[in-house]
């Protein structure tokens, strides 16, 4: 099992309204408690922020149509 688990962050770090990132999907606790998960942790981390994720670009495109078409 691998022991290094990488971190969501992809340095767009600014909470919305809820303390949900909308660089990486984490919460408020989720980034400050990071460093103290073990491997297991993080990837549960990293599930949970890859559906918030989902559903923020979601409500995105869906409150703006135009939104990612070039």
């Amino acid at each position: 099992m691998e022991l290094w688990v990488r971190s969501p962050c992809v340095a767009i770090c600014e909470l919305n309204a809820d303390d949900i990132c909308i660089g990486c999907g984490r919460n408020r606790e989720e980034i400050t408690d990071w460093a103290r998960l073990d491997a297991d942790g993080k990837r549960a981390v990293n599930v949970r922020a890859g559906q918030r994720l989902q559903a923020l670009n979601a409500t995105a495109v869906t409150r703006h149509p135009d939104k990612g078409k070039t």
